[in-house]
């Protein structure tokens, strides 16, 4: 037996002994689960939601708030996401 599989058996023997490791990998479970509903939840306020032509500055509402946080996501979205972007076709 070589010195890798050794060394990776023995980390999977400590790491299934070893309570807090399993807390600390549910709990990243549980984050990244609920950081994915948060998305979705957050998507489907930005559907609702009409983009901006433009950025605002200095949002005075909440309506504006959102338009800004929405107006990102459409920026940091995949390419084809931006092909269909009210945003994208108002300023070609």
């Amino acid at each position: 037996m070589n010195l890798v599989a050794k060394l990776t058996d023995r980390f999977w023997h400590y790491f299934f002994l070893n309570p807090v490791a399993w807390f600390l990998l549910l709990l990243l479970i549980v984050v990244v689960y609920e950081n994915y509903k948060l998305n979705r939840q957050l998507d489907t306020v930005c559907d609702w939601i009409k983009s901006p032509d433009e950025f605002i500055d200095k949002p005075n509402n909440a309506y504006a708030k959102a338009q800004n946080i929405c107006g990102d996501r459409l920026d940091s979205a995949a390419p084809s996401a931006l092909s269909h972007s009210p945003r994208l076709t108002a300023a070609q």
